[in-house]
């Protein structure tokens, strides 16, 4: 049972990696920096707009991975599956600590050009986390 159970996991975490890894680098390289180039009369309403449409792309991919890296370590404990488990706690801690409150930020005040480069320079963290994740969880 247990086999059969890391069989489906091997299968299915390396596509929530790979989906993670496409986005972070999406936002790095073309969506956080474009805020910067929004008008400022604009921006507010658009933010809130894509703040609300982006939750849909990337809470279920958020949570499900360290779910399913918590179930690998579960059930087969190896040092690949811990340093990504470690990997994506320092995603999430930049996450709380860096990016959702630079967004509470521009959604409070609107355009920002230095809450945007803070933005852009922090996310750098979370870029390389995921990107870390996908390559231990191919690797693995």
């Amino acid at each position: 049972m247990e086999s059969n159970w890391l069989n489906h996991l091997d299968a299915i975490r390396p596509s929530v990696d790979l989906g993670m890894l496409v986005l972070i680098w999406l936002v790095q390289l073309i969506i956080y920096p474009g805020f910067a180039h929004m008008r400022a009369e604009t921006f507010s309403p658009w933010h809130k707009s894509y703040m609300n449409r982006m939750g849909f792309i990337v809470a279920p991919l958020m949570l499900t991975q360290p779910l399913l890296i918590g179930l690998q370590i579960w059930l087969q404990p190896e040092l690949l599956h811990l340093a990504s488990a470690a990997l994506v706690a320092l995603a999430w801690l930049a996450t709380a600590l860096f990016s959702v409150p630079a967004h509470h930020h521009l959604q409070k005040c609107g355009y920002d050009a230095a809450m945007i480069q803070r933005l852009v320079t922090t996310n750098w963290i979370r870029t390389f986390a995921w990107t870390g994740v996908c390559l231990l969880g191919l690797w693995a």
